[in-house]
């Protein structure tokens, strides 16, 4: 950073590294020297965001290379568990290149040589991505619900759609969708029929091309019908791809399927970002 920046400048450890501020001599752009794992609340997010906005930030430490269980506390990876922040980067920042076990990503609008394995990096960061959420969009949906959260629809389907054991949705134009979610998060909201037992379901969303990325997830058992809010956009190809189709697909094998959507929730649109 020495050689690229200036002094004032400083950057956003997304990567739970500890110290990473002190090694290299940066403001620490909060009461923590590790972000984001002690972003504990939505309220915390929210503040992180606002400070980030007072400073200048061209780099993001995104994450580990390879990556480690910082990356993925608990089995969460980070840009879920800390979507609004993961929605602010790819947004703003784009990859830049590994750095000495480290994934940096730099801003859109700062010109900065590029890095020796920057075509490397992309291909890497645009490589489709799975990630086990078992009950946790079942979680989201009820703590959703218990906070009164309001959801703005930006796509539904119709019955016809929705059933069948292997559902492929359409998708409207990429562009029409991230206009109507005017920079929030888009979720995919699915409203699941009851169940005696476990159920496995996988979400996958695609281009033309192949599948960009999978979400696998559980329903509980004898909860009547239940409702989960899956975080597709906390993906970076779901950002960068040109996204065709949802699938969902379930363990059962037979129609379990009552609702589908694409969200927003209402009080994260035209929110500023840093």
């Amino acid at each position: 950073m020495d050689s690229k920046f200036n002094a004032s400048d400083t950057f956003f450890d997304f990567s739970n590294t500890p110290m990473l501020y002190y090694y290299l001599q940066r403001r620490v752009p909060s009461y923590f020297n590790q972000i984001p794992i002690c972003l504990v609340s939505d309220y915390l997010e929210r503040e992180q965001i606002r400070h980030l906005r007072s400073l200048h930030v061209p780099l993001v430490v995104f994450q580990h290379w390879p990556r480690i269980p910082f990356d993925t506390l608990d089995g969460i990876p980070n840009t879920v568990r800390h979507g609004r922040l993961a929605n602010c980067i790819y947004r703003n920042f784009r990859p830049y290149g590994h750095v000495n076990g480290l994934e940096v990503w730099a801003r859109r609008t700062h010109r900065i040589k590029p890095a020796v394995d920057q075509a490397a990096s992309l291909k890497d960061a645009l490589a489709p991505r799975g990630y086990i959420l078992n009950k946790l969009p079942y979680v989201l949906a009820k703590k959703a619900e218990a906070e009164q959260r309001e959801l703005v629809n930006i796509q539904t389907w119709n019955k016809a759609e929705i059933e069948g054991p292997k559902l492929d949705l359409p998708l409207k134009k990429k562009k029409k969708l991230m206009a109507k979610a005017q920079g929030a998060r888009v979720w995919f909201f699915l409203k699941l029929r009851s169940t005696s037992q476990p159920v496995n379901y996988r979400v996958s969303y695609s281009s033309d091309r192949q599948e960009e990325g999978v979400y696998r997830a559980v329903v509980p058992e004898n909860k009547g019908p239940t409702s989960h809010l899956i975080p597709i956009s906390s993906q970076y190809n779901w950002h960068r791809r040109r996204i065709k189709h949802i699938t969902v697909q379930s363990s059962i094998g037979t129609r379990f399927m009552e609702d589908a959507a694409l969200v927003v929730f209402g009080d994260e649109m035209n929110q500023a970002c840093f």
